[in-house]
């Protein structure tokens, strides 16, 4: 190593150690308060800690999906609403979803982030054969995209919170 840039090297390390200070000393006082953002988002304004401890980035905390929506569909000629009643609870949803053909129950279901998994069971009223349909999608806000699954297909349905 050349003698002359000695001085160089022990100044860049200085620096580097003064901006590592700097960093840690703003995450130790920086604001952990949670902010409300439009569409029934947050996001937490500084670094959180988990149950162990560490620090991480913030991640979005979206507000649970328990209420009521609805969505038009088309069925054959005929336009259809579909009523979805959810609550949600620890991240698992129950409830029931209104279809023409008669109630469908919430067997499984669950949100994770804003990501939307369920499957309802109903009951065909004049035969009584049971119908399973799956849901799958995404949940911001008072808006679920979910791709409804049946027995004849695939439909795209865009639901709305109604009050």
């Amino acid at each position: 190593m050349n003698v002359r840039s000695q001085p160089l090297i022990n100044w860049l390390l200085a620096a580097g150690f003064a901006g590592v200070i700097l960093m840690v000393w703003w995450i130790g006082h920086s604001s952990l308060a949670t902010e409300d953002y439009p569409g029934d988002l947050a996001v937490s304004s500084g670094l959180v800690s988990d149950t162990q401890g560490s620090r991480r980035l913030p991640a979005l905390i979206a507000r649970p999906v328990t209420g009521n929506w609805t969505v038009s569909i088309n069925l054959g000629n005929q336009q259809s609403d579909l009523r979805f009643s959810m609550a949600e609870q620890g991240g698992q949803l129950s409830g029931t979803v209104h279809f023409p053909v008669g109630d469908g129950i919430i067997q499984s279901g669950s949100r994770i982030n804003n990501q939307i998994n369920m499957i309802t069971l109903n009951h065909v009223p004049a035969s009584g054969q049971p119908l399973l349909t799956e849901f799958r999608g995404t949940y911001e806000g008072d808006v679920m995209r979910l791709v409804m699954k049946t027995e004849t297909g695939n439909d795209e349905l865009i639901l709305q919170r109604t009050p």
